[in-house]
């Protein structure tokens, strides 16, 4: 079941004190709780990631942009609810769009949403109250708009690029802690074990956690087969131990922070995110089984990161090395 978070908790909280206010005629104290439900909400939906997440803060986005202009046309809410897609109606809908497909959402999001916030504002008299309130909010879906495309764009750029891992060659030695900081090594398994590397981009990640949760809910079917799940990221130890306790994950999340680890099996691009910084790089999302011999049997693509989604494509070669 999932469970609640403080952040969506308290902005649902805080979205039906919107209502009430609205109601009563308390129009800035309204806006003022309308605009820190949908910070909260944010916040929620991006440590977790689940869907019931994402359909909070577009609905407190909603609330919101109706606390602004309660008797007009309703133009300011559906403004809102147009720049609440970007950022997560992608993470909600990873599996089919990924992140290189649909790439005309974010930027039509942001435009409609944005013609609609000044058609509002203009048409329905707002006053300084309509225009002022929404800027924090508004300079944050500017932010994640750009960091959306960018992620795109570099994204773009991998079909250029070459992997030093392949399959049917040797996997790669690591040697990292793990969440709780025991040192795993990829020699402790060879011959007993087969082991599925996961590399995720970090905690900052919302499709990383959706990701994790996927593989944790197809754990056992991993071990009727003896494959070992192994998730490897930049971050430390402390933001790893957070984020698998959060996320109810029951395997190991390994720290290589150094990024050596995910540099020997190219998972690194030498690129740039807004959302997160890295000393090598940026991370790439991929998946790699290692039979018991050490061999890669089978890998994702990083440049479709959608396959990581799909765990079944990983069965049929179970099958053969089992």
């Amino acid at each position: 079941m999932n469970k609640f978070t403080y952040f969506s908790l308290t902005a649902i909280l805080l979205a039906i004190a919107c209502v009430v206010l609205t109601y009563l005629g308390y129009h800035y104290a309204a806006m003022g709780l309308g605009l820190v439900s949908t910070f909260l909400a944010f916040a929620g939906g991006m440590r977790e990631s689940y869907r019931w997440q994402a359909c909070t803060y577009m609905a407190t986005c909603v609330i919101y942009g109706y606390s602004i202009a309660p008797s007009g046309h309703y133009l300011l809410a559906i403004s809102f609810l147009f720049l609440s897609f970007i950022g997560m109606f992608r993470v909600t809908f990873y599996k089919q769009m990924a992140l290189t497909k649909f790439q005309w959402l974010e930027p039509v999001s942001f435009m409609s949403g944005l013609a609609l916030y000044i058609i509002g504002n203009t048409m329905e008299g707002t006053g300084w109250a309509g225009w002022v309130f929404p800027l924090p909010w508004l300079a944050g879906t500017v932010f994640k708009t750009f960091g959306v495309l960018t992620d795109i764009k570099e994204f773009a750029a991998l079909g250029k690029l070459s992997y030093g891992a392949k399959v049917g060659s040797p996997a790669p030695a690591f040697s990292l802690p793990d969440q709780d900081g025991n040192n795993v090594s990829l020699a402790d398994y060879k011959d007993k074990r087969h082991v599925l590397l996961l590399f995720v981009r970090g905690d900052w990640c919302p499709t990383c956690h959706i990701m994790l949760r996927t593989y944790e809910r197809n754990k056992e079917k991993f071990e009727e087969k003896n494959i070992m799940l192994l998730a490897i990221g930049p971050d430390p130890l402390g933001v790893n131990k957070d984020m698998v306790h959060r996320l109810g994950v029951d395997y190991k999340v390994l720290s290589d922070e150094k990024q050596e680890a995910l540099k020997s099996y190219g998972m690194l691009f030498q690129g740039n995110s807004p959302f997160a910084k890295y000393k090598e790089g940026v991370p790439l999302p991929a998946a790699f089984l290692v039979n018991m011999k050490g061999t890669i049997v089978f890998s994702t693509d990083p440049r479709k990161a959608g396959e990581i989604m799909k765990p079944d494509a990983i069965f049929s070669i179970i099958e053969k090395i089992s």
